[in-house]
């Protein structure tokens, strides 16, 4: 939290302009930088609707450029971290030299200075001291009860995905480090005494995750202005995700059951479609983008478009294409380009640069379900809720006769097909304990074995240079392999 430890924190100023919804044409600026002392609270938060407008300049900042102070293509939003995610998996293959290179080649975790580390550190504890501030003042300021549960839950619900993404960047995975340093935990406005605030464990992260969520989803209802805005359906779904990865997987079947209601499986129509609209039946949760509020060439489509991208530089691994059967949908999107594979899962929209992004899709809790139900036994439940997905994609798939843990591996398997690009790939990596092995056409070889310390990034230097709760000798390690 090095730039909020400075008092150089950012202040989300409630004027006119955030009253907007992003979804409108909108154009002013939503977040300026001030220090704590410069301007009153009370100002900002005088009524619900000044406090929803924070929360409106929260959910741009989530997609803008310099948002941090690396201020590059790579690190301009909450999708440019899902590509890095993925980027640093098994199934996306690149040329060197290109951009979220360094991510895919592995030279970055292990510096404590490298920009990067700094940048997923200030992106997240930005959200987390802005939703802070919210939640510091929402109970208590005039407006309808409506307005601000639904301000207050969300703010939860980002607060809470900000800590989920830092706790497994930062550290070993939940199942094997409960009581190992995670990262500092505030649960209030940022202040000089944060000066001084060690690393919680791993469990009191996940517990901070935990209750955020359950108090989000009884205060979100489903309705909103725009899918990139967080509502019931999304705060169930983030709750699947995190009891996924801590393998409650009861816990984890029934929020995504509950976090998929009112979203069916996409056709194979419209999986061929070019993955860039909210209006796609499935989706849960997206990032909207319009004419004037865009991140133009740092967004998916620049990197995963093959044919009218900007920089058309990620790829589909050949391991991973060699997979999908010839009559399914997903591998007519998937062509040689030159010596890789290209794949138009994600296309640029008809006006370039104005393509909405992926956060979040039934298909996905589908899949959370059936590895739930395969991990407690019930192969069944498991095999009926994988094929009425496959079988949306390929006619011809038929109902698997696995059990245990090859079930388990197949489904595993069919995430890796059914959300690539998606950003689940080191995070995955991590829970399930399956190591990086890179083979086909990857440009770069790297093979780490599970619970490397090469899957978890260092405490940044600033950070320890400011916080005095963590000290030199509470730095990640830089090699060799985390064991129990």
């Amino acid at each position: 939290m090095f730039r909020i430890m400075k008092i150089n924190i950012i202040k989300v100023m409630a004027s006119a302009a955030c009253l907007c919804l992003l979804a409108s044409s909108c154009s002013e600026k939503f977040l300026e930088t001030s220090s704590s002392t410069d301007i009153d609270d009370s100002l900002i938060y005088e009524d619900a609707g000044t406090a929803e407008g924070v929360l409106f300049g929260i959910y741009k900042y989530m997609r803008s450029w310099g948002c941090t102070s690396s201020n590059r293509a790579d690190c301009c939003g909450l999708h440019t971290n899902l590509l890095t995610f993925d980027a640093m998996g098994n199934d996306i293959n690149m040329e060197p030299g290109s951009w979220y290179w360094y991510d895919y080649d592995y030279w970055h975790t292990c510096d404590e200075n490298v920009f990067k580390t700094s940048h997923f550190w200030e992106f997240y504890y930005t959200i987390i001291n802005n939703c802070n501030n919210i939640l510091f003042y929402i109970d208590d300021i005039p407006g309808g009860e409506e307005i601000r549960n639904s301000v207050k839950g969300q703010a939860l619900a980002l607060r809470a995905m900000s800590y989920f993404h830092l706790i497994q960047l930062y550290q070993q995975p939940y199942a094997v480090a409960k009581d190992m340093p995670g990262v500092p935990v505030y649960t209030v406005p940022a202040t000089a005494d944060a000066l001084n605030n060690p690393r919680a464990t791993v469990s009191e992260v996940y517990g901070r995750i935990l209750e955020d969520l359950e108090e989000a989803v009884t205060l979100l209802g489903t309705d909103r202005e725009s899918k990139y805005y967080v509502n019931r359906n999304v705060a169930y779904g983030l709750l699947a995700r995190v009891n996924l990865t801590m393998e409650n997987w009861a816990l984890a079947d029934a929020d995504a059951a509950t976090a998929m209601e009112g979203y069916q499986i996409m056709s194979a129509e419209e999986w061929a479609s070019g993955f860039n609209s909210n209006d796609i039946s499935e989706w849960i949760w997206g990032v909207h983008q319009s004419s004037d509020q865009n991140v133009g060439w740092g967004s998916t489509f620049s990197f995963m478009d093959y044919e009218r991208g900007d920089q058309k530089s990620m790829r589909i691994s050949s391991d991973l294409y060699e997979t999908y059967s010839d009559t399914d949908i997903r591998k007519s999107l998937i062509t040689k380009v030159g010596d890789l594979y290209g794949n138009r899962k994600f296309r640029e929209p008809e006006t370039l640069n104005l393509g909405h992004m992926v956060l979040m899709r039934a298909s996905e809790m589908v899949l959370i379900r059936a590895e739930a139900k395969a991990r407690q036994g019930d192969d069944k439940g498991a095999s009926e809720l994988l094929y009425s997905l496959v079988s949306q994609r390929d006619p011809d798939y038929v109902r698997t006769s696995a059990t245990g843990n090859e079930l388990i591996e197949e489904i595993l398997l069919e995430r890796r097909k059914e959300l690539w690009g998606e950003g689940f790939s080191l995070f995955d990596i991590l829970r399930t304990g399956k190591g990086l092995d890179r083979g086909g056409d990857h440009r770069s070889r790297h093979d780490y074995p599970a619970g490397s310390w090469k899957f978890i990034f260092s405490i940044p230097r600033a950070e320890i240079d400011v916080n005095d709760g963590i000290s030199e000798a509470d730095q990640n390690p830089t090699d060799g392999v985390f064991t129990r």
